[in-house]
């Protein structure tokens, strides 16, 4: 668990630096610009208005950044056969707040070790997070389940749907190249493409006895929601 920890921490650290980092120095931008227009005596405007519900905005997204990263620092210890309980809540939680439904069917008993179980939380909570910020849903699906060629794990919306621009650009967002890594780290693949019924699939594959990820799967692995 060593170096599952050492790489939480420095995927933690970017996204400290990347996300909150860029949002943050955007406000002090603001910041600045409202206390020169103050400063030159000017009242309370439209633009000013708009520009504080911009700035509010800003600071709602960071303190959802700050939740998500204090949620990932509050798993001291995790337990493979706790996976079903951790995503069903986590999934049902997140869709309270975002306004969806969200529909679970998760396996008992599946067989994962500790490292395999928290990579795929933590690519479901990736997953669901995206599903909130740019799907634009109203209902979302998890399934995970152990099948005849391995453990998969389905995610699915019925939002706006993933483009294919979205799917292979280069660079991928934070984010995704997250879930990517964890993906290879044990030795499943991950895809997205659209969902028949529309809006987004992510698909999670690990096989039953994983081989060491090649670095030739690139061009068919997630890349973006």
């Amino acid at each position: 668990m060593n170096d599952l920890i050492k790489r939480e921490r420095e995927r933690i650290a970017r996204e400290l630096h990347d996300r909150l980092g860029q949002t943050l120095t955007g406000l002090k931008l603001d910041a600045a610009w409202l206390k020169r227009r103050l400063s030159d005596g000017n009242a309370p405007s439209v633009v000013m208005s708009q520009r504080l519900t911009e700035m509010m905005n800003h600071l709602d997204a960071s303190l959802d950044e700050i939740r998500a990263i204090a949620y990932a620092l509050r798993i001291p210890e995790f337990r493979p056969e706790e996976l079903q309980g951790m995503i069903e809540s986590h999934a049902r939680a997140m869709a309270a707040r975002g306004g969806l439904m969200a529909f679970c069917d998760i396996g008992h008993d599946l067989p994962l070790n500790t490292e395999q179980a928290y990579q795929i939380f933590r690519i479901a909570q990736e997953s669901i997070t995206n599903i909130l910020r740019h799907a634009q849903a109203k209902s979302l699906w998890i399934s995970l389940q152990s099948m005849a060629v391995g453990i998969e794990l389905r995610i699915r919306d019925d939002g706006c749907g993933v483009s294919t621009a979205a799917i292979t650009a280069e660079p991928a967002s934070l984010g995704l190249m997250s879930m990517q890594e964890r993906a290879q780290s044990i030795g499943a693949l991950l895809t997205v493409q659209p969902a028949p019924q529309g809006g987004t699939l992510v698909h999670l594959q690990l096989p039953h006895r994983p081989a060491k990820a090649s670095s030739d799967t690139s061009s068919s692995t997630y890349k973006g929601n």
